[in-house]
C-alpha cells in the first residue's frame, strides 16, 4: 500500500509544481521544489526483553515540498512526507515578510533541537526530552528579530489530524533565543521556551508521553499511559549552545507540569541531554541567529567532512502515581558528510533504563543514508 502512496505522490507533484509555476509566472516568483530522504538500518543488541520491532530497515523520512514566494510579500510552503507507511501533511502555511506572522499548520516554536531541521541535527535522532515537544500545531505565529534577540510566539490548536473526539484544546506557545557572544570563532547561544496549553474537550481530559530509545525503527521503552483529568499542560525549557572554530557544545533541560481538574496532586516530568561535537576536517556548525537554530555543513574540501560526537541524555516520567519509567541514553555519532546535500551517519546507542524497566540495558547500532535535493 505504501508503494502506491509513493507512487502516486512521484507522479502528481510534478504535476503540482507546473500548476504553481502558470499561476504564480505572472508575478515572476517561481516556486521551488525539493525535498529529503533518509534511509536507516538498525541493529538492536536487546537485553532482559526483546524489543519490538526488532533490528531492520526502513526509510526513516521521504519528504517532499513545494515552497515560493507571491508579490514579495508573502511566502508559502507545501511540504509531505512518508514514515511508518504513511503519507501526511507535514507543513502547510503561508508567511506574510512585512509583519513576521504565519498561518497554517507548523511546528510551534519550542526547543533547539526541534526547531533544527531533521537534515541538520548533529545525531540520527534527537535526545530522550524530545517527548515534551508540542508538534506539528494548526495556529498563528508571530516572529522578530532586532537587536540581536529572536522572538516568536504563538497560538494553536492542533494537529491536522486531531480534535476528533471532542472540541480541540488549544494554546500558545513562545520562545526566545539570542546569541550573546557571536563572532568569526565563537558563538554562544541562549534560550528560552514555554508552551501553556489545554487537553483535547473529549471524556477524561487526557494527555500521555512516551520515547523511544533515540532509535525510530523500535517502540517504546518509556511511557506514562493516558493521563486523565488534566486542566493545563505547562512545558518549559532552557537551551545553551556555544561554537568554537570545529568544536560545539549544545544543551537543553526541559519539563512538563500538568495541572489536575480533580483535586489530585500535579504531575512533573523532565529531562535534558548534553553533546559535545567536533569536525576532524575543520567546518564548523553555521549558525542562523535570526532563527536560533543551526544549519547545513558544507565540507570544506572535496574529499568530505568528517564529524565526531557524543551525547548523554536523560527522561523521568516517573512522578506520584504515574510510573513512565526513567532512561539514561549514551550515544556515540559519526558523520560523514561527502557534499553539502549528502550525508551518512553511525550512531552507537548504551540505553540504561530504572530496574521496573522490562527491558533493562540494550545496545543500538543504527546508520543512515541521506540526500536531499
Amino acid at each position: 500500500m505504501y508503494i502506491i502512496k509513493i507512487s502516486f505522490l512521484l507522479i502528481h507533484l510534478p504535476l503540482i509544481y507546473y500548476g504553481i509555476s502558470i499561476a504564480s509566472s505572472a508575478d515572476l516568483n517561481q516556486p521551488n521544489i525539493g525535498g529529503t530522504i533518509q534511509l536507516d538500518a538498525t541493529f538492536i543488541n536487546d537485553d532482559q526483553t526483546e524489543l519490538t520491532p526488532g533490528s531492520g530497515t526502513e526509510v526513516r523520512r521521504a519528504r517532499f515540498f513545494i515552497s515560493g514566494q507571491h508579490n514579495k510579500n508573502w511566502d508559502y510552503k507545501l511540504r509531505v512526507g512518508f514514515e511508518e507507511n504513511d503519507l501526511s501533511v507535514k507543513d502547510a502555511y503561508m508567511k506574510n515578510n512585512d509583519t513576521g506572522f504565519k498561518i497554517g499548520l507548523f511546528k510551534p516554536s519550542f526547543s533547539i533541537d526541534e526547531m533544527t531541521s531533521s537534515k541538520f541535527i548533529t545525531f540520527m535522532e534527537q535526545a530522550l526530552p524530545n517527548a515534551f515537544k508540542p508538534g506539528r500545531r494548526i495556529g498563528i505565529a508571530y516572529h522578530n528579530y532586532s537587536n540581536n534577540i529572536n522572538y516568536n510566539a504563538g497560538i494553536f490548536g492542533q494537529g491536522s489530524a486531531d480534535g476528533d473526539n471532542g472540541d480541540e484544546g488549544f494554546g500558545i506557545s513562545s520562545r526566545v533565543t539570542s546569541p550573546i557572544l557571536q563572532n568569526m570563532q565563537q558563538i554562544l547561544h541562549v534560550g528560552v521556551n514555554l508552551s501553556i496549553e489545554e487537553p483535547e474537550d473529549d471524556v477524561n481530559n487526557s494527555i500521555s508521553f512516551d520515547a523511544r530509545p533515540e532509535s525510530h525503527i523500535t517502540d517504546n521503552i518509556l511511557d506514562t499511559g493516558t493521563i486523565t483529568n488534566i486542566d493545563h499542560i505547562i512545558r518549559s525549557g532552557i537551551e545553551i549552545s556555544t561554537t568554537f572554530k570545529s568544536f560545539s557544545i549544545q544543551a537543553e533541560a526541559m519539563a512538563v507540569k500538568l495541572t489536575k481538574n480533580d483535586n489530585s496532586n500535579s504531575l512533573q516530568f523532565h529531562g535534558s541531554y548534553i553533546y559535545a561535537s567536533w569536525f576532524l576536517t575543520g567546518e564548523k556548525r553555521p549558525y542562523r541567529a535570526n532563527r536560533g537554530v543551526y544549519g547545513r555543513i558544507k565540507p570544506i574540501s572535496t574529499h568530505g567532512a568528517w564529524e565526531v560526537a557524543i551525547r548523554y541524555s536523560k527522561l523521568n516520567l516517573n512522578d506520584d502515581t504515574i510510573t513512565g519509567g526513567k532512561a539514561e541514553n549514551t550515544t556515540i555519532g559519526i558523520n560523514c558528510y561527502t557534499t553539502k546535500k549528502t550525508r551518512f551517519s553511525m550512531n552507537y546507542i548504551f540505553v540504561n533504563t530504572d530496574v521496573d524497566n522490562i527491558y533493562g540495558n540494550p545496545n543500538i547500532l543504527q546508520f543512515r543514508a541521506q540526500i536531499d535535493f
